[in-house]
């Protein structure tokens, strides 16, 4: 009777400020002041990007780095399958309701950055920076910001996410190759804009955390390139440099062209 009126009435009450306080979706701090798992997540990856930029400063060879990334991985890899480990521990890093091997893969991509650079500091910090600052920084605008998702190679992401990786991206490129490189400006600014697209599309089609494999190799290899500024090395700047604008005008066009399809189904996990 008057019980289950009032219980209905205050029901739908609810509902209704749910619906005035904004579209449904992932935020980076939902209700109740907890981080969401996407956020924590990545303020994980962050903290470990930060420490592993000091490791060329700390190490001359590969092997101890590799060594602390084989550990890692394998602490990581415990947690999976260790009985009660996920429950335990795996809440911020597997908490993101979908299937993602990025935390194993992150301590390798490190030490595969560590080895390709081969000294070279300015290619190895624009390599981690880029996988610790650009790829959060997409995961968290994205979660909280992104409303025109698009999907390619079946992964749902969004055109805010991508612009904030794009954004990181080239700034940190740029200013690694300017400070650390010892090139001139002109140069780390235009090394930059196109690092930091070839970073954007990598990020976008790489699914399941394989870009934290693939953004060390492509961002050390292109800072390598980019960064010699010898004679016989602008044939070479010039091929990656037009291959990295085509890829980034087509992901670009795919992107917005999925954007304005209908939405994705209501079971699909955007990664951000």
């Amino acid at each position: 009777g008057k019980s289950s009126g009032r219980a209905g009435a205050s029901a739908a009450g609810s509902v209704g400020r749910g619906a005035r306080a904004g579209p449904a979706g992932p935020t980076a701090f939902p209700a109740g002041g907890r981080v969401a798992p996407e956020t924590a997540r990545k303020i994980v990856h962050i903290g470990m990007g930060v420490v592993s930029l000091f490791l060329p400063w700390i190490f001359v060879g590969a092997g101890p780095v590799w060594m602390l990334a084989l550990l890692s991985a394998a602490g990581l890899v415990g947690v999976r399958l260790i009985p009660g480990a996920m429950r335990r521990l795996g809440g911020v890093l597997y908490g993101v309701g979908r299937f993602s091997l990025g935390e194993i893969y992150f301590p390798l991509g490190v030490a595969l950055a560590f080895t390709l650079a081969r000294e070279n500091r300015a290619a190895f910090c624009g390599a981690v920076g880029v996988l610790a600052f650009a790829d959060s920084a997409g995961a968290m605008v994205g979660s909280r910001w992104g409303r025109r998702r698009y999907a390619l190679r079946g992964h749902v992401k969004s055109i805010e996410g991508s612009a904030a990786v794009l954004v990181t991206s080239i700034l940190w490129t740029t200013l690694s190759l300017a400070v650390l490189g010892g090139g001139s400006w002109m140069s780390a600014v235009a090394g930059g804009l196109l690092i930091g697209a070839a970073a954007t599309v990598i990020e976008a089609v790489a699914g399941h955390g394989l870009d934290n494999l693939l953004l060390p190799l492509a961002v050390v290899g292109l800072m390598k390139v980019w960064g010699n500024e010898a004679a016989d090395f602008q044939v070479v700047r010039m091929l990656c440099g037009g291959a990295a604008v085509m890829a980034f005008a087509v992901f670009a066009v795919s992107a917005v062209v999925s954007a304005r399809q209908p939405p994705p189904p209501t079971g699909a996990t955007p990664s951000r």
